[in-house]
């Protein structure tokens, strides 16, 4: 049935619903302008944003690879965000939790705790991988979702994404014992920063212009090991027997024996339906698009590239970056292994929690100064406050990501936005080297530390026949 009056060709509701004489007062038919009635000169909105869910394809566990396909049919034409949504299990029964947090139940004293570690969202997250047409087109972990979250977000929605979202908490991390889940919900919701959703609304992929099937996410997660903290000796809490308090009564509870499952799992996209000119466009015509691409460099052993060792303790490395394609930013960030030994990932100061004093031994960095050098010739070199300050001033995050010892330089005026404002063509050079000056850390646990680098650099892809692909090779 259509509807006739005022020359409209749409039904609504309220077409189909009697008046009375109320109606006639306050809505009369001869009103000129209406909430109620479409207007004859309709307007087509050619983007159409919807959020969809998709289901796990593969084992999903701790340390397990499990894989997504992104159709466009359902997903939408241009993707423009993902994330992966985890609900968490636990080695603690249904009834001890819940009796946990309502505070009937208290740990007794001396009683070793385990609790999921700090911002486990990024931390469960080893390897996130883009697959188009059965080529990686980008690889991120869970470090650099991090590091991105810091950089790339802006302060005043920082707090909701990490707290809610990943189960982030400020340094020296105490877990709640009351709060066995990260987040309240007891959901982990973990953006995954490919370089279509860096810059949120201003780019996208097009999966329109891709044959069905053809876009995959893989996430590989961390053991299950690596995700959870003590406040003992014992690393793993499977398998124990906790006493706990009940109005000052001892009852024991047993942890379950095998690794926790998780409740649900599934992938969470925003993207935009387009029709009319923008449609056909995508679907038929060949194109190319610019993409942000990040290359990862993991040094777990930086002495290796040790140039001279200094008599107060200061090691210099210089550390090389094999790299092709223009570069926009180099980012870094160095981490004790004494931190990733306890499963605190997002420590990247030179100090432990356990060795923390919020007087006597404050934070403080582990690097000194650094220097980038390409072809052998100095492009800068600063204290490590110039680069702290450098890169966190050139984006969003501003404050968060300079408390948290994150570096790195920009060869780009406006970094993080859409339109490209300068590079250093990495494909024209014989070499790209980071020279660091790191503190020794000092203290009674493992010395050792690791560098970080990520290098967001330039790419195309090639969109034709339902087939994408890189125009430049490595």
């Amino acid at each position: 049935m259509e509807s006739v009056v005022f020359g409209s060709d749409i039904t609504t509701l309220l077409d189909t619903t009697p008046r009375d004489f109320q109606d006639n007062s306050f809505f009369p038919l001869d009103a000129e302008t209406t909430w109620w009635l479409p207007t004859p000169d309709r307007k087509t909105h050619p983007f159409t944003l919807s959020l969809q869910q998709f289901p796990f394809r593969g084992p999903t566990s701790f340390g397990q690879r499990f894989t997504f396909d992104v159709p466009s049919v359902g997903c939408g034409d241009i993707l423009l965000a993902t994330c992966l949504q985890i609900e968490l299990g636990h080695w603690l029964d249904d009834t001890t939790i819940c009796r946990l947090q309502s505070g009937q139940y208290t740990y007794a004293p001396g009683q070793t705790v385990w609790n999921y570690a700090n911002s486990l969202g990024t931390v469960i997250v080893e390897k996130a991988e883009l697959e188009v047409n059965g080529v990686t087109v980008e690889s991120i972990d869970g470090d650099f979702i991090n590091v991105h979250g810091l950089l790339g977000r802006d302060i005043q929605t920082q707090y909701g994404i990490s707290v809610d979202g990943l189960g982030r908490y400020a340094f020296p991390y105490t877990p709640r014992s009351a709060s066995p889940f990260p987040t309240e919900s007891g959901s982990l919701c973990i953006p995954l920063s490919f370089f279509f959703q860096r810059i949120m609304l201003k780019e996208g992929f097009p999966l329109l212009a891709v044959k069905q099937g053809g876009v995959k996410i893989h996430i590989t997660l961390r053991p299950f090991e690596s995700c959870v903290v003590s406040s003992g000796a014992e690393a793993n809490p499977l398998g124990k027997r906790l006493q706990m308090l009940s109005e000052g009564v001892p009852v024991f509870v047993n942890t379950l024996g095998a690794i926790p499952q998780f409740k649900k799992i599934q992938l969470i996209t925003y993207a935009a339906h387009t029709q009319g000119s923008v449609h056909e466009s995508l679907l038929r015509t060949p194109f190319e698009i610019l993409t942000r691409n990040v290359e990862t460099f993991t040094f777990l052993e930086p002495l290796k590239y040790s140039v001279t060792t200094s008599t107060d303790d200061i090691i210099n490395v210089q550390l090389p970056l094999e790299i092709n394609h223009p570069m926009e930013e180099i980012v870094w960030f160095i981490r004790r292994k004494a931190s990733t030994d306890k499963n605190n990932y997002v420590n990247y100061s030179a100090v432990t929690e356990e060795e923390f004093h919020p007087i006597f031994n404050k934070r403080r960095p582990l690097l000194q100064k650094a220097a980038i050098y390409l072809n052998g010739t100095e492009v800068v070199q600063k204290d490590e406050s110039w680069f702290r300050q450098h890169i966190a001033s050139q984006h969003a995050g501003g404050i968060a990501a300079y408390s948290q010892y994150i570096y790195g330089y920009s060869f780009s005026r406006h970094p993080g936005k859409h339109q490209p404002s300068g590079t250093a063509n990495a494909s024209k050079l014989q070499s790209v080297k980071l020279s660091l000056s790191v503190q020794h850390p000092g203290g009674t646990f493992n010395q050792e530390w690791e560098v970080v680098v990520y290098v967001i650099r330039l790419d195309w892809l090639r969109f034709q026949n339902g087939i994408a692909s890189r125009i430049y090779m490595d």
